[in-house]
């Protein structure tokens, strides 16, 4: 079975982590949401930054194991927003985490850091100035 297979029979994903752990940036939930999966996540940490509550999925507050069923029970009782979740998610996911947003990020950094040492270079700094601005942009 490959993971597709396996996102495909998942009507949510809960993170597994323990819910009191720090976790900034799990893959498994940007695969999630790349698949339509709405995931249930634990208020901590970096998920609520990927896990739009209440649009992509549903946060639960670290440590409360009621809450977690409040949350599980609310997407298996309502298949529809479920699926408006899953929707949500694979387009946030499609918009900011593909391959094609990547790499035009990535284009993004490298266009502005030669715009800013091309326009060093333009100045009549000596060498070391230069070095300096340099050291100073990427930091």
């Amino acid at each position: 079975m490959n993971i597709l297979q396996v996102y495909n029979q998942y009507r949510s994903l809960f993170n597994g982590e323990e819910s009191v752990c720090f976790e900034m940036c799990p893959l498994t939930i940007m695969e999630a949401m790349s698949h339509g999966v709405p995931v249930i996540a634990s208020r901590i940490g970096g998920l609520g930054e990927l896990v739009d509550d209440g649009r992509t999925g549903l946060l639960f507050e670290p440590g409360d194991a009621a809450d977690l069923a409040k949350q599980v029970r609310r997407l298996w009782d309502n298949p529809a927003e479920c699926q408006a979740m899953g929707r949500a998610g694979y387009e946030k996911a499609r918009r900011l985490y593909s391959n094609e947003a990547y790499v035009g990020k990535l284009t993004d950094i490298y266009n502005d850091s030669i715009s800013r040492l091309a326009a060093t270079s333009a100045t009549s700094e000596t060498p070391d100035q230069r070095e300096r601005q340099l050291e100073a942009i990427s930091e």
